[in-house]
């Protein structure tokens, strides 16, 4: 549709067969494609990939194979959710549904990936970015900087429950800082860098969120 609402159209929706089930959690990029969630169940096998679409509905690609792990029943889902661009459209953040460290956890780990946003192939190159540092927190919708540097995400880790939030990393996942209590984050598109004021710490932070 138009910014003011006006001509809804349909695109396009899932054929309903096992490797098509639903879609959902749209991003649109800067180089004009729509990337979607795909729900999935393939030989008893249900996990969740993206794939990408124009936004006439043509040239639908795959972008992700959600892992290579099935969702076991009771759990929430293994594969791809929430994802983000970078500025440029060319990389994906993904938080990805992961098995849990520890056996008897119930809960399902998910962690920032990161991985090109062209079509997939068998052994396409995807970076764990918590995988370092943050091996056993959650992280979920994560949205790329304006200015390609950073990355705004939720993040939960069961061994700091004071700092459950909004969280500020960079593009390599080696520093990690607390913003404020809350989910969904989302940058200021309008706003240059240059223009945020020349504060530090926790402030600072708050100011470009």
């Amino acid at each position: 549709m138009n910014s003011d609402g006006t001509d809804q159209h349909l695109v396009a929706q899932p054929s309903g067969t096992a490797d098509d089930l639903r879609w959902d959690d749209f991003a649109w990029s800067s180089d004009n494609w729509i990337l979607f969630t795909v729900g999935q169940n393939i030989n008893n096998c249900f996990k969740v990939r993206l794939d990408k679409i124009r936004p006439d509905g043509s040239s639908r690609t795959q972008v992700s194979d959600g892992g290579p792990n099935c969702t076991p029943p009771g759990m929430e889902q293994y594969g791809d959710s929430d994802p983000g661009f970078s500025a440029d459209g060319q990389t994906v953040y993904s938080s990805r549904g992961l098995s849990p460290l520890h056996a008897d956890s119930t809960q399902t780990l998910r962690h920032l990936y990161a991985f090109s946003s062209g079509p997939y192939t068998p052994g396409k190159l995807e970076t764990d970015l918590s995988i370092a540092s943050k091996p056993d927190c959650k992280v979920g919708v994560p949205k790329g900087s304006p200015d390609g540097t950073r990355i705004l995400l939720f993040l939960f880790c069961p061994s700091d429950p004071q700092h459950v939030g909004v969280t500020l990393t960079d593009t390599t996942g080696s520093t990690w800082n607390f913003i404020v209590t809350g989910f969904g984050p989302d940058w200021n598109h309008a706003a240059q860098p240059s223009q945020a004021p020349h504060t530090s710490g926790q402030d600072r932070h708050q100011t470009e969120h």
